[in-house]
């Protein structure tokens, strides 16, 4: 019997008669604490590649494997009559505009990828933790799930050849209120393998965990799910007094925390 060991919870390899009524074989497994809801949203929830910025959430499937193509993707705001809309409020229209910045003329970092470890959760767990709802269906009360998350993050990085760029692309779009730039992704992808109580009748070849005394053995389901986060910073747009009509821009300044915004706010992204 081989164990292994990662982020406190134990996965084994049960050899053949092992788990059976009367089998030779013992188990000797080891005690697994499922995670709390708090452990589980730290772990777990959506989270930004920039800890000081704005940013939304979804779960769009359709530039999967692909988001770095989203970094330097521009909306653009227009003014709505004589009068440029607030920022956020519902009648102001993001347009995002295709081309955006020029990626060429970017600085980018280089994409991190992290990973947590066979975090195991319970049902009462994944209905308090919204990153794990796709989970909710396949627990019933006497289940259990390992879950894994591998996050890769990447962004732009806001220095003077950032800016250089984001005045560029005002000069080719004069008119405009205020541009909202994204400056990074986090790409959530989760791995989850369901285990049931298991009975005297289980057989070999199982992988199986024990919590609290309780042995729960591998039923082979195995669900997958997908989120990431879009870093955006806000760029407000104005004309100098001092030179005509040079345009001048304001941006956003930074954040204490990185503050989520409604996802249909800039969805779909081009």
């Amino acid at each position: 019997m081989r164990s292994i060991v990662a982020t406190g919870l134990t996965l084994l390899s049960v050899l053949a008669g092992c788990g059976r009524a009367g089998g030779s074989g013992s188990l000797n497994l080891r005690s697994a604490t499922p995670a709390t809801p708090e452990k589980a949203r730290g772990d777990f929830e959506c989270k930004p590649a920039a800890s000081d910025r704005r940013y939304f959430c979804t779960r769009d499937r359709t530039l999967l494997g692909q988001e770095s193509t989203l970094l330097g993707t521009v909306f653009k705001v227009e003014p709505i009559g004589d009068r440029c809309p607030a920022p956020f409020s519902d009648d102001e229209r993001r347009e995002p505009i295709v081309p955006g910045l020029d990626k060429q003329a970017l600085n980018l970092t280089n994409a991190v990828t992290t990973q947590v470890d066979f975090a195991l959760v319970k049902r009462d767990v994944t209905a308090n933790v919204k990153a794990l709802a796709f989970l909710e269906s396949s627990l019933e009360r006497d289940a259990v799930a390992s879950v894994e998350l591998v996050r890769t993050t990447r962004a732009v990085m806001e220095d003077e050849k950032f800016n250089r760029a984001v005045s560029a692309f005002a000069e080719r779009h004069p008119g405009a209120c205020r541009l909202y730039v994204a400056t990074g992704y986090a790409a959530d992808a989760f791995t989850a393998r369901v285990f049931t109580v298991a009975n005297a009748k289980a057989g070999g070849g199982v992988y199986g965990v024990n919590v609290g005394g309780t042995y729960f053995a591998s039923d082979e389901t195995v669900k997958r799910d997908y989120q990431w986060a879009l870093s955006i910073v806000r760029i407000d747009v104005g004309e100098s007094r001092t030179k005509g009509t040079e345009v001048t821009l304001t941006v956003e300044p930074r954040l204490e925390a990185a503050t989520e915004l409604p996802t249909d706010l800039f969805l779909p992204v081009p």
